[in-house]
Parts: structure tokens; C-alpha cells; sequence
């Protein structure tokens, strides 16, 4: 932990994450993702058709999608099997726990989160999307370079990413990897809604070097706070322990939040 405010905001700038140890109680995690098994077993789908790629061109244009701005929804892998359970199939719930599930709004709203990303600049926070993400074992998805500002944009920068640790990650897995100092680069891609329809589009180029990545090893209760800027992904979870995490974007009210960004729809 660092000893000052100050200490934080300049490491944070300085490398485009933080790494926060302990920042959240083992219990409270595991009372979350006992929270997510009883929304699952609830409300989970029992049709699997619904599957989720980052940056995938069939969710362009899928309402199951671009509803779950709005919704709590449920996504399966796209490696899942027949045999497997439900919950033990699904990828990601999103993207609105964070309004709609009083357990998981009283967590996402703490006072702490908001503090911190007071600290890390922002004048007035907004949070406008929320994830649970799985990583189930041997077959959890790997998740490809990307930057949390493609999806969430606004001007200036402003996106910041919570990313917590329910339970231990490393490189066996599935645990975050991250370019540092690459959030003073360019935005790679934007994804827009234009005439009707999502759509993942170039930006500008941009080059990531993919040797050049470093493994954040995190343990339950821990938070990666990420730039929005910051190029980072995921390995496929070829292990047989699950991976479970949950993340929070945070924008800037005093920053316009683009009409394009997909956030925009469903509401």
C-alpha cells in the first residue's frame, strides 16, 4: 500500500494500474459469489445460445447485448459443454448489477470507491457498468488485448477500472496481464453505435508489443485499478480452478461521456 494520496495518483499516472492488496474482506467475496449463485439459479437462462466474445461483430447487432446495458444478464462460454452446470457454463453477468442487484449495489456504491477515484482525479465519479466474470476451469475464455476507453469512452479520458479478485489468480489461471505505461499511447479502436448498429472500428494504429505484457498475481480481495487507457487481457483458464472476479468503470462526470458509446442503449 502506498503511504500517501499523493503516492497513489503518481504511481497510478505514472504506470496506468495500481495493485491494492486486501482491499476487500475474503468473506465479502465469497458472500458475492455466493450472492451470484443464487442469481444464476434464479434467472440464469436455460437455453446457452447467449454466448460472449470481447469485440465479437455477432454482438453488434444482438439484443441480448445491448440490453444487458440495463439488465442483469447472463452470458455463456463459448468453450461450455453440454455436460456442464448452468453456472459452471456462463462467461460474464452484466452489466447492470451494480443498479439492479441490491446486494452487489451496496458494494459497488461504497464510499471507499468513490474516494479513490477522487484521489486518482476525477472531480465527480459516475459508475456505469459492472461485470461478474468466471474464467470457469480448464475452458474459461482468454479475454485479447484491448483498452476498457474502446468500450467507454468520453473527452477527455476519463475511465477508470475496479477490478477485483474474488478469489486467487495467476498465470495458471487466467489472472490479468497488463502493458505498463502503455495508457499514454493512443485509443486502438472505438466501439460505436452508428445507424442502428454496433460496430467495432479502428482508430488508430497502434502497435502492443505481446512480450512486452507482465501477469498480476492477485490474491481474494484484492483490487488492479486500471487506466482506462492501458492495454491488458487474460489467458484461456486451463486449470482446474475456477477464476472469479468482478470489475466496476467509473467515468468522470465533468468528461462528455460519447452518445456513440454503447452504455447509451437500452436506457
Amino acid at each position: 500500500m502506498m503511504s500517501t494520496k499523493e503516492d497513489l495518483a503518481q504511481a497510478f499516472h505514472h504506470n496506468g494500474f495500481l495493485h491494492m492488496k486486501s482491499m476487500v474482506k475474503k468473506d465479502t467475496c465469497e458472500k458475492l459469489v455466493l450472492r451470484m449463485r443464487e442469481l444464476v439459479a434464479r434467472f440464469a437462462p436455460k437455453d446457452r445460445a447467449k454466448i460472449f466474445e470481447t469485440g465479437a461483430k455477432n454482438q453488434t447487432s444482438d439484443q441480448h447485448f445491448l440490453q444487458s446495458a440495463r439488465n442483469i444478464s447472463f452470458f455463456f462460454d463459448r468453450n461450455s459443454r453440454e455436460e456442464d452446470s448452468i453456472f459452471g457454463s456462463l462467461n460474464k453477468v452484466g452489466h447492470a448489477l451494480h443498479d439492479l442487484c441490491p446486494v452487489y449495489r451496496r458494494f459497488s456504491h461504497d464510499e471507499k470507491f468513490y474516494d479513490l477515484m477522487k484521489i486518482l482525479g476525477h472531480k465527480k465519479s459516475r459508475l456505469v457498468q459492472s461485470m461478474f466474470i468466471f474464467k470457469q476451469p480448464f475452458f474459461g475464455d482468454a479475454v485479447p488485448a484491448h483498452q476498457d476507453a474502446t468500450f467507454i469512452n468520453t473527452d477527455p479520458p476519463s475511465t477508470i477500472g475496479l477490478w477485483f479478485a474474488f478469489q486467487d489468480a495467476d498465470e495458471s489461471n487466467g489472472c490479468l496481464w497488463v502493458l505498463p505505461k502503455a495508457h499514454k499511447g493512443l485509443l486502438k479502436e472505438r466501439f460505436l453505435y452508428q445507424d442502428g448498429r454496433l460496430r467495432l472500428s479502428a482508430h488508430n494504429k497502434v502497435d502492443w508489443p505481446s512480450d512486452k505484457f507482465i501477469p498480476l498475481r492477485a490474491q481474494a480481495g484484492d483490487v488492479i485499478i486500471l487506466d482506462g487507457l492501458l492495454p491488458h487481457r487474460s489467458e484461456q483458464n486451463f486449470s482446474p480452478k475456477t477464476r472469479f472476479a468482478y470489475t466496476l468503470h467509473f467515468v468522470d462526470k465533468q468528461s462528455h461521456f460519447s452518445k456513440q458509446n454503447w452504455l447509451n442503449i437500452g436506457g
